[in-house]
């Protein structure tokens, strides 16, 4: 059975309740400002049915995270945010080793995930014995109206062992933990996933003359997709198979009447510079242009 209230430190974690919502709308605008998508998701988060977690100190909730299920084993950690006049007294921290406790408590979760832009927050994940699965970069690019050049071709089951060999020698399995990028989460790729999309026609690739596959690639927009909106990305190539994965997604995201799309991609030498080629911009001024991610797994 899952634990339902943690104490850490001189903090009780416990379920977020409604009667919470006061008392965190207070300080919650102090932690990233009015922009903070938790302040547009906190109520819908109160309601799902995921968990949602506060930390509360002296009588006071100062911290939050929220939990969602990517896989069925899997537990990704978002939404982290504490009090600012509590920081230094290594609440955070306290905060941080009780969502993994928590996520980790339940029967069916192996392992708890997370990402992260802060340095702060690196930290903990190392000192909790959270190991790193590598780093992401954020790029931007604008829509592109012409086709990519060869068209893509839907692919198959019957292209799954191209498709393993080429995925083997990509980053997302090389150095990245076998995830990827799903919007602003990273599960880890599986086989029923692959299955999917290929049953879905979601797997694009470039097919040589002689039926070789050279390069693949997925482009998944998010729901009620807007301009500047983060999307699932795979691809894998070699270096011109990889600018030829850009140029797809750039004319994917055309036919979804945006003009401008954003996409995480390993941080990667030969990928940058590949998607720099197709058009694409590393987004330098965003407080998220890197997210490192973590992972923890069950040892019991």
């Amino acid at each position: 059975m899952s634990q339902s209230t943690i104490y850490a430190h001189d903090l009780v974690v416990r379920p977020a309740r409604h009667d919470d919502t006061d008392a965190i709308m207070q300080w919650l605008p102090r932690v990233l400002g009015e922009q903070d998508y938790v302040l547009e998701t906190w109520h819908a988060w109160l309601d799902d049915d995921e968990p949602l977690l506060v930390g509360v100190f002296e009588g006071v909730p100062i911290a939050i995270t929220h939990m969602v299920h990517i896989a069925p084993d899997e537990l990704w950690l978002q939404g982290l945010r504490l009090h600012p006049d509590y920081h230094g007294r290594g609440l955070g921290k306290a905060m941080h080793e009780a969502n993994l406790r928590y996520a980790l408590s339940h029967p069916s979760i192996r392992v708890a995930s997370l990402a992260t832009a802060n340095d702060i927050v690196r930290h903990l994940c190392a000192e909790s014995g959270m190991r790193w699965c590598g780093d992401w970069l954020l790029y931007e690019a604008e829509t592109l109206s012409e086709a990519p050049t060869p068209t893509p071709t839907h692919l198959s089951v019957d292209d799954l062992a191209a498709i393993e060999a080429l995925l083997t020698a990509s980053p997302h399995r090389r150095t990245h933990a076998n995830r990827f990028a799903a919007g602003w989460t990273f599960p880890r790729l599986r086989d029923p996933l692959l299955r999917e999309w290929l049953a879905e026609g979601r797997l694009m690739g470039w097919r040589e003359a002689d039926g070789r596959i050279r390069a693949l690639v997925v482009a998944i927009p998010p729901p009620d997709v807007e301009d500047g909106d983060a999307w699932t990305l795979l691809a894998a190539g070699d270096a011109d198979g990889l600018a030829w994965a850009g140029h797809v997604v750039r004319e994917r995201a055309a036919c979804e009447d945006v003009q401008r799309l954003v996409a995480f991609i390993p941080d990667n030498e030969t990928w940058c510079a590949a998607w720099e080629d197709a058009g694409w911009h590393f987004k330098s001024n965003s407080p998220y242009k890197r997210l490192s991610v973590y992972e923890k797994w069950r040892t019991n």
